[in-house]
């Protein structure tokens, strides 16, 4: 005949009963400190970035958004810049004769302007892909930014960099000043404007010699 098991029910004391209250009362507390904790972080983020947009004029979340996006497809380097291809009939010798004129057709003084490939190569004693920095300058412009804030000293004079890349393709590349200006608090907006028009120029130098004209 078969055996039959017999299962002893568990005792639950009241001690058990007064400690799992109490457990189940520190995890309800716990959880609302958390909860509160968590709405009022909400609210401290939701009031500083509210506080941070305002700094910047109303078109800097548009350029800071499409930063972020060419740095998700590039780097913070490649992000920074505005490039532009050389067509592939387009000679060194003729971008840069190019440059040169409409620097003066705009008033842009060319300061000076350096083989940066040639150093590379005096310093490794190996060939380096073409790269030559340009620095122009408006010097009534860079009054006016540098009275208004010689920080921006660091940016000056505006350079156009002509260089191959690996695959031997040359571009002109140029610092995008719109985060820049866009995200200075408080700046002059006549300032602005003339600051945009140099870069406004500057794209134009840049889009006819890469293209020959």
């Amino acid at each position: 005949m078969p055996h039959k098991l017999a299962y002893q029910q568990p005792i639950v004391t009241a001690a058990d009963l007064s400690i799992s209250r109490r457990l189940l009362k520190w995890i309800t507390h716990f959880l609302a400190i958390f909860g509160l904790l968590l709405i009022g972080l909400s609210v401290l983020l939701y009031l500083q970035g509210q506080r941070a947009t305002r700094i910047f004029d109303e078109e800097f979340i548009g350029f800071f958004g499409e930063f972020v996006v060419q740095i998700m497809k590039t780097d913070m380097a490649s992000a920074m810049l505005i490039k532009i291809p050389l067509e592939p009939t387009i000679t060194i010798k003729q971008t840069v004769a190019s440059l040169k004129k409409y620097a003066e057709q705009l008033n842009l003084k060319l300061l000076a302007s350096y083989p940066l490939h040639q150093e590379l190569e005096a310093v490794t004693g190996k060939p380096y892909r073409f790269m030559e920095v340009f620095q122009f300058c408006d010097a009534q412009v860079a009054t006016t930014l540098l009275n208004y804030n010689p920080d921006f000293a660091f940016h000056l004079p505006y350079r156009i960099i002509l260089y191959q890349d690996a695959h031997n393709q040359l571009w002109l590349a140029t610092l995008n000043l719109n985060l820049l200006l866009h995200g200075t608090q408080g700046m002059d907006p006549n300032i602005k404007i003339k600051v945009l028009k140099i870069q406004d120029n500057i794209l134009k130098m840049m889009g006819a010699s890469a293209h020959g004209a």
